[in-house]
Protein backbone atom coordinates (compact mmCIF):
# COMPACT_ATOMS: atom_id res chain seq x y z
CA UNK A 1 0.00 0.00 0.00
CA UNK A 2 2.66 2.75 0.99
CA UNK A 3 6.30 2.51 0.41
CA UNK A 4 9.00 5.19 1.83
CA UNK A 5 12.56 4.89 3.24
CA UNK A 6 12.88 3.36 6.25
CA UNK A 7 13.40 5.74 9.28
CA UNK A 8 16.90 5.69 11.10
CA UNK A 9 16.44 3.12 14.11
CA UNK A 10 18.81 5.69 16.10
CA UNK A 11 15.56 8.10 16.02
CA UNK A 12 13.40 5.85 17.58
CA UNK A 13 14.37 5.81 21.16
CA UNK A 14 15.46 2.34 22.91
CA UNK A 15 13.44 0.47 25.94
CA UNK A 16 9.89 -0.30 25.05
CA UNK A 17 7.97 -2.99 23.17
CA UNK A 18 6.36 -3.33 19.74
CA UNK A 19 3.74 -5.42 18.18
CA UNK A 20 4.25 -8.73 19.43
CA UNK A 21 5.29 -10.89 15.94
CA UNK A 22 5.52 -14.44 14.86
CA UNK A 23 7.92 -13.64 12.92
CA UNK A 24 11.05 -11.78 13.30
CA UNK A 25 10.75 -8.05 10.71
CA UNK A 26 6.79 -9.37 9.91
CA UNK A 27 4.75 -6.33 11.58
CA UNK A 28 1.49 -7.09 12.16
CA UNK A 29 -2.02 -5.20 12.63
CA UNK A 30 -2.58 -4.11 16.43
CA UNK A 31 -5.18 -1.81 18.02
CA UNK A 32 -1.83 0.85 19.34
CA UNK A 33 1.15 1.08 17.84
CA UNK A 34 4.07 3.18 19.84
CA UNK A 35 6.98 4.58 18.63
CA UNK A 36 8.72 5.60 22.38
CA UNK A 37 7.06 8.94 22.54
CA UNK A 38 3.85 8.90 21.19
CA UNK A 39 1.27 6.22 21.17
CA UNK A 40 -1.26 5.97 18.63
CA UNK A 41 -4.79 4.12 19.72
CA UNK A 42 -7.52 3.07 17.16
CA UNK A 43 -10.69 3.32 18.78
CA UNK A 44 -14.25 2.82 17.33
CA UNK A 45 -13.79 4.95 14.18
CA UNK A 46 -11.12 7.34 15.85
CA UNK A 47 -7.78 7.31 16.16
CA UNK A 48 -6.00 8.93 18.85
CA UNK A 49 -2.62 10.65 19.82
CA UNK A 50 -1.22 10.01 23.20
CA UNK A 51 2.23 11.90 24.56
CA UNK A 52 3.96 10.03 27.20
CA UNK A 53 6.22 11.66 29.53
CA UNK A 54 10.02 10.46 29.92
CA UNK A 55 9.64 7.21 31.65
CA UNK A 56 6.93 5.98 29.81
CA UNK A 57 4.67 5.89 33.16
CA UNK A 58 1.96 8.41 31.84
CA UNK A 59 0.37 9.95 28.81
CA UNK A 60 -1.74 12.28 27.36
CA UNK A 61 -4.30 12.58 24.69
CA UNK A 62 -3.23 15.32 22.24
CA UNK A 63 -5.09 14.63 18.93
CA UNK A 64 -8.01 12.68 17.22
CA UNK A 65 -8.84 12.07 14.01
CA UNK A 66 -12.07 10.39 12.89
CA UNK A 67 -11.83 8.11 9.74
CA UNK A 68 -15.59 8.40 8.85
CA UNK A 69 -15.75 12.21 8.97
CA UNK A 70 -18.04 13.42 6.08
CA UNK A 71 -18.76 9.39 5.00
CA UNK A 72 -22.15 7.78 5.68
CA UNK A 73 -22.05 5.21 8.50
CA UNK A 74 -18.87 5.13 11.04
CA UNK A 75 -15.85 2.36 10.07
CA UNK A 76 -14.33 0.16 12.76
CA UNK A 77 -10.73 0.54 13.00
CA UNK A 78 -9.81 -3.19 12.43
CA UNK A 79 -6.19 -1.79 13.85
CA UNK A 80 -3.35 0.07 13.05
CA UNK A 81 0.32 -0.48 11.06
CA UNK A 82 3.28 2.79 12.14
CA UNK A 83 6.24 3.59 9.60
CA UNK A 84 8.08 6.43 8.26
CA UNK A 85 5.36 9.06 10.47
CA UNK A 86 2.65 7.24 8.18
CA UNK A 87 -0.30 5.22 9.87
CA UNK A 88 -2.11 3.07 7.75
CA UNK A 89 -5.57 2.15 9.52
CA UNK A 90 -7.60 -0.53 8.43
CA UNK A 91 -11.26 -0.35 9.11
CA UNK A 92 -14.69 -2.00 7.80
CA UNK A 93 -17.81 -4.23 9.38
CA UNK A 94 -17.79 -7.18 9.57
CA UNK A 95 -19.64 -9.58 7.60
CA UNK A 96 -22.88 -10.20 8.81
CA UNK A 97 -24.89 -8.79 11.83
CA UNK A 98 -25.94 -12.25 13.30
CA UNK A 99 -23.62 -15.57 14.04
CA UNK A 100 -26.72 -17.90 12.65
CA UNK A 101 -25.67 -16.13 9.29
CA UNK A 102 -21.89 -17.35 8.74
CA UNK A 103 -23.23 -20.56 7.29
CA UNK A 104 -24.77 -18.65 4.19
CA UNK A 105 -21.82 -17.83 1.49
CA UNK A 106 -23.72 -14.73 -0.16
CA UNK A 107 -23.08 -13.76 3.21
CA UNK A 108 -19.17 -13.07 2.96
CA UNK A 109 -19.13 -9.93 2.06
CA UNK A 110 -18.17 -6.19 3.15
CA UNK A 111 -15.89 -3.44 2.12
CA UNK A 112 -12.44 -2.41 3.69
CA UNK A 113 -10.92 0.72 3.96
CA UNK A 114 -7.71 1.49 4.24
CA UNK A 115 -6.43 5.59 5.15
CA UNK A 116 -3.29 6.48 4.87
CA UNK A 117 -2.61 9.10 7.87
CA UNK A 118 0.35 11.60 7.87
CA UNK A 119 1.51 11.88 11.61
CA UNK A 120 4.50 13.71 11.05
CA UNK A 121 2.79 16.89 12.93
CA UNK A 122 0.89 14.63 15.51
CA UNK A 123 -1.41 17.61 16.64
CA UNK A 124 -2.59 17.63 13.25
CA UNK A 125 -2.69 14.40 11.15
CA UNK A 126 -3.78 14.50 7.89
CA UNK A 127 -5.35 11.68 5.80
CA UNK A 128 -3.11 11.21 2.63
CA UNK A 129 -5.09 8.49 0.66
CA UNK A 130 -7.95 6.19 1.33
CA UNK A 131 -8.17 2.89 -0.57
CA UNK A 132 -11.85 1.53 -0.40
CA UNK A 133 -11.51 -1.84 -1.30
CA UNK A 134 -14.34 -4.09 -2.14
CA UNK A 135 -14.39 -7.68 0.12
CA UNK A 136 -13.65 -8.20 3.77
CA UNK A 137 -10.80 -8.00 5.51
CA UNK A 138 -9.01 -11.36 6.14
CA UNK A 139 -5.91 -10.05 7.31
CA UNK A 140 -2.31 -8.47 7.04
CA UNK A 141 1.26 -7.57 7.37
CA UNK A 142 3.64 -5.39 6.89
CA UNK A 143 6.76 -6.45 5.30
CA UNK A 144 9.67 -3.68 5.18
CA UNK A 145 7.66 -0.77 4.00
CA UNK A 146 5.10 -2.46 1.88
CA UNK A 147 1.96 -3.56 3.44
CA UNK A 148 -0.06 -6.54 2.17
CA UNK A 149 -3.63 -6.85 2.54
CA UNK A 150 -5.61 -10.37 2.30
CA UNK A 151 -9.62 -9.77 1.56
CA UNK A 152 -12.49 -11.87 0.52
CA UNK A 153 -14.78 -10.84 -2.09
CA UNK A 154 -18.22 -12.77 -2.83
CA UNK A 155 -19.94 -11.51 -5.85
CA UNK A 156 -23.14 -10.27 -6.09
CA UNK A 157 -25.26 -10.03 -8.79
CA UNK A 158 -28.78 -7.92 -8.70
CA UNK A 159 -31.80 -10.48 -8.88
CA UNK A 160 -30.39 -13.53 -7.83
CA UNK A 161 -32.06 -15.72 -6.17
CA UNK A 162 -29.94 -17.34 -2.85
CA UNK A 163 -30.23 -20.24 -1.98
CA UNK A 164 -31.99 -21.62 -5.18
CA UNK A 165 -34.28 -23.96 -4.24
CA UNK A 166 -36.24 -25.32 -7.37
CA UNK A 167 -35.00 -25.95 -10.67
CA UNK A 168 -36.57 -22.61 -11.91
CA UNK A 169 -34.50 -19.92 -9.61
CA UNK A 170 -31.78 -22.32 -10.77
CA UNK A 171 -32.30 -21.84 -14.23
CA UNK A 172 -33.04 -18.37 -13.77
CA UNK A 173 -29.65 -17.33 -11.61
CA UNK A 174 -27.45 -18.93 -14.37
CA UNK A 175 -29.53 -16.51 -16.96
CA UNK A 176 -28.42 -13.69 -14.82
CA UNK A 177 -24.79 -15.25 -14.29
CA UNK A 178 -24.28 -15.99 -18.01
CA UNK A 179 -25.49 -12.35 -19.25
CA UNK A 180 -23.24 -10.99 -16.55
CA UNK A 181 -20.26 -8.65 -17.90
CA UNK A 182 -16.60 -10.32 -16.38
CA UNK A 183 -16.12 -7.00 -14.25
CA UNK A 184 -19.32 -7.68 -12.62
CA UNK A 185 -17.67 -10.46 -10.72
CA UNK A 186 -14.72 -9.26 -9.99
CA UNK A 187 -13.76 -6.57 -7.36
CA UNK A 188 -12.48 -3.00 -6.97
CA UNK A 189 -10.33 -0.66 -5.64
CA UNK A 190 -11.83 2.93 -5.22
CA UNK A 191 -9.17 5.60 -4.61
CA UNK A 192 -10.09 9.01 -2.36
CA UNK A 193 -9.99 11.30 -5.72
CA UNK A 194 -12.92 9.13 -6.84
CA UNK A 195 -11.15 7.24 -9.41
CA UNK A 196 -11.86 3.00 -9.61
CA UNK A 197 -9.63 -0.08 -10.89
CA UNK A 198 -10.04 -3.60 -10.93
CA UNK A 199 -8.51 -5.07 -7.91
CA UNK A 200 -7.54 -8.12 -9.93
CA UNK A 201 -8.12 -9.56 -13.71
CA UNK A 202 -8.83 -12.62 -14.90
CA UNK A 203 -6.14 -14.03 -15.43
CA UNK A 204 -4.71 -13.27 -12.21
CA UNK A 205 -7.64 -15.23 -10.65
CA UNK A 206 -7.05 -19.20 -9.94
CA UNK A 207 -9.16 -22.07 -8.85
CA UNK A 208 -7.67 -25.31 -7.09
CA UNK A 209 -7.67 -28.40 -8.63
CA UNK A 210 -10.29 -30.07 -7.66
CA UNK A 211 -13.07 -27.56 -8.67
CA UNK A 212 -15.32 -28.97 -11.23
CA UNK A 213 -19.16 -28.37 -11.92
CA UNK A 214 -19.84 -30.02 -8.71
CA UNK A 215 -17.19 -28.29 -6.33
CA UNK A 216 -17.98 -24.48 -6.89
CA UNK A 217 -16.08 -21.62 -4.57
CA UNK A 218 -17.92 -18.46 -4.59
CA UNK A 219 -15.50 -16.37 -2.89
CA UNK A 220 -12.34 -14.66 -4.45
CA UNK A 221 -9.68 -14.55 -1.94
CA UNK A 222 -6.89 -11.92 -2.76
CA UNK A 223 -3.63 -10.55 -1.50
CA UNK A 224 -2.72 -7.23 -2.64
CA UNK A 225 -0.66 -4.25 -2.05
CA UNK A 226 -3.14 -1.66 -3.71
CA UNK A 227 -1.04 1.27 -4.48
CA UNK A 228 -2.67 1.55 -8.28
CA UNK A 229 -2.63 -1.55 -7.34
CA UNK A 230 -1.27 -4.10 -7.80
CA UNK A 231 -1.50 -7.74 -7.30
CA UNK A 232 1.21 -10.33 -6.20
Amino acid sequence: VYKRQSRDSAQVADGFTTTNVLVAGVDEIDAVKYDGEYMYLANNDNIQVLKTNDNGSAAEVISRLNISAGKEGANYIRGLYLANDTIAAISGGHDVSWFADWFAPWNWNGKTQIDMVDVSDTATMTITETLDIDGTYVNSRRVGDTLYVITRFTPELEDLKRPAETDEEREANQVLIDAAETDELLPTITYRDGSTANLVSTENCFLPPTADEEVQYLSLIHISEPTRPRLI
